[in-house]
């Protein structure tokens, strides 16, 4: 891959990592929130399911947040390495428009779709 395309897809996971490093914060932020004012306030039974809920949601989406960070953080030591854009799966390179959707994206569409269709059945 030329340097040009390898510097913008730098930016592109840069400015990724920081948006969703954001979100992954005040996701977490908000599952700690979830619920005090419940404590304070003696809400009903079933207003402390929905809180819950909402808690638990906000903590999944923090995770998987999380897991999206990994995955930008290891495209971008791949740049630094020399092997951004190759299947970890089949060696071959990922397609250009597939890391422009996907930057951080470790497989080809190929072994993507291998992958998922074995994952489904």
């Amino acid at each position: 891959m030329e340097r040009e395309d390898l510097d913008k897809f730098r930016e592109k996971l840069e400015s990724l990592m920081r948006s969703l490093s954001e979100r992954v914060k005040e996701r977490k932020e908000a599952a700690r929130e979830v619920g005090k004012d419940s404590k304070l306030k003696g809400i009903h039974l079933a207003e402390l399911g929905t809180d819950e809920y909402e808690r638990e949601r906000a903590l999944e989406v923090a995770m998987k947040g999380s897991l999206t960070l990994d995955r930008i953080l290891r495209a971008l030591r791949k740049i630094e390495e020399g092997i951004y854009g190759i299947c970890e799966a089949c060696g071959e390179e990922i397609s250009k428009g597939r890391l422009e959707i996907i930057p951080y994206a470790e497989l080809c569409a190929r072994c993507q779709e291998k992958l998922e269709r074995g994952a489904g059945g």
